[in-house]
């Protein structure tokens, strides 16, 4: 901040001798601020997670017995491989080879589940079948069964928070 505080001083001090482009050199900085010429300290944003995606095969899960080999009455039923319970919205299943659990997800286009559009989730859980570049998104209880099984397979721009 300090830098750009002293580059106005001295653009405004070289204008100071020439008042009338001292309007066209103050907007210029102000352009120049705003489109990111100066560098600010920035936290992660929507360019940047464009700039830093990657396809990713997408697939969809859920709690049907097929799929997790445990039913309703199981101790263990809904929960996630780092102990969280599963949940609609934040919850998909990663290889940790890949992407770390803990890791933020953001999907650029979004995945609808029961008519909400969710876009940031996080990798809680793992799978037998999650292999690679490839995220498991979890979709809801054995009721969702055949919306997982519509989802099918997609590729995706994915962004993963800290991934390098």
């Amino acid at each position: 901040m300090l830098h750009n505080v002293e580059t106005y001083c001295e653009l405004k001090s070289r204008a100071d001798s020439n008042r009338k482009n001292f309007w066209y050199i103050l907007t210029v900085l102000i352009v120049s601020i705003v489109f990111g010429i100066f560098k600010f300290k920035q936290q992660d944003t929507i360019i940047d997670r464009y700039n830093n995606a990657t396809v990713y095969k997408t697939t969809a899960y859920t709690l049907h017995y097929s799929e997790c080999k445990k039913k309703p009455d199981h101790k263990e039923y809904g929960k996630t491989f780092t102990g969280a319970q599963a949940t609609v919205g934040r919850t998909v299943a990663v290889d940790p080879d890949y992407i770390p659990l803990g890791s933020h997800i953001f999907i650029m286009s979004g995945i609808i589940i029961e008519g909400k559009k969710y876009y940031e989730f996080i990798a809680e859980d793992t799978g037998n079948a999650v292999k690679g570049k490839q995220i498991d998104i979890y979709f809801g209880d054995e009721k969702q069964h055949d919306k997982a099984i519509k989802y099918g397979l997609k590729y995706l721009l994915v962004y993963i928070k800290g991934d390098k």
